[in-house]
């Protein structure tokens, strides 16, 4: 029985009808199957409360048997290490003491902005001008729920403050699609706290963006914590009726991943679909969160 699971570690227990399970010894084996030759084992009693560390986003088996002359199977139990309820709410609470410390100021979010190679657009025009989601990587924190599991699209969202448009530069490529926040963030969304990390010295902010009812947004009901859409301080649209207006962060490097595929043919014919000067481009993997940062290390 697992009583407790999160990133970096898992309590089990086990369960058995002997009324003196203390008088029974069992043995462990905690296999990681994301690295074969990792692993552990324990000789433990039936009233053993057992703490096994996880390294965050690997795949763990766990299995035992009793040791006597039986030698029982206990079964298995696979599961992967990954950020609980409790951890996010840790998470989205510092990010929140972060943002509240730089000033918890919120600016207006005219465009939400993806930033990639020329090839990446000429590939998606040639076929039929449909962005398409992809596999969540491994950028941010290891032990995110959505790592590997969730299909979506980035986009930033914050703008420069001084002009209140998408930033000159690109660090991740040199051609860039600029779709009105209010296209994609409209009635009928739902929005989820995924991350709170830093690769070096700026700290970003990912939150999920997904249709009501579909697939994508019931996984993240059950993985993620639901973020008040008209109240919140990183990404918020205004409680107006008829209002289109949308508000990101300007204390902290918000990212939106947004669960549907995009048809890019309107912001083409709308000139929504610009060169900006480019000093990189992105990594297939990802960039994982900087473990030293004491910030937003758990």
């Amino acid at each position: 029985m697992v009583l407790e699971k999160g990133a970096s570690h898992v309590h089990v227990k086990i369960q058995t009808s002997d009324p003196n399970p203390s008088s029974m010894l069992f043995h462990l084996d905690l296999v990681n199957t994301s690295k074969p030759d990792n692993g552990e084992s324990r000789q433990v009693f039936g009233d053993d409360k057992i703490k096994f560390k996880l390294k965050p986003g690997q795949e763990y088996r766990l299995t035992g048997y009793t040791m006597d002359l039986y030698k029982n199977s206990l079964g298995g139990l696979k599961f992967r290490a990954e950020l609980s309820n409790l951890e996010l709410k840790e998470l989205l609470q510092r990010a929140t003491i972060v943002t509240n410390k730089r000033g918890g100021k919120l600016i207006k979010c005219k465009y939400l902005y993806r930033n990639k190679t020329d090839q990446y657009f000429m590939d998606i025009f040639q076929k039929d001008g449909i962005m398409k989601v992809y596999k969540k990587d491994k950028n941010g924190d290891q032990g995110s729920p959505i790592n590997g599991k969730l299909d979506g699209l980035f986009f930033a969202s914050n703008p420069d403050p001084e002009t209140g448009l998408p930033p000159l530069r690109s660090f991740f490529g040199p051609r860039r699609v600029n779709i009105p926040a209010s296209d994609l963030f409209v009635t009928g969304t739902n929005l989820y706290f995924a991350d709170f990390y830093c690769n070096r010295r700026a700290h970003y902010v990912t939150l999920v963006l997904t249709l009501a009812g579909s697939t994508a947004d019931q996984f993240c009901r059950e993985k993620l914590l639901t973020i008040d859409p008209y109240k919140n301080l990183f990404f918020m649209k205004a409680e107006e009726e008829h209002s289109s207006y949308v508000y990101t962060s300007r204390n902290i490097w918000v990212e939106i991943f947004y669960t549907e595929n995009v048809d890019l043919l309107p912001y083409l014919f709308r000139g929504l679909i610009v060169s900006v000067p480019s000093t990189g481009t992105s990594r297939p993997e990802g960039i994982p969160k900087n473990p030293k940062c004491h910030i937003c290390n758990l």
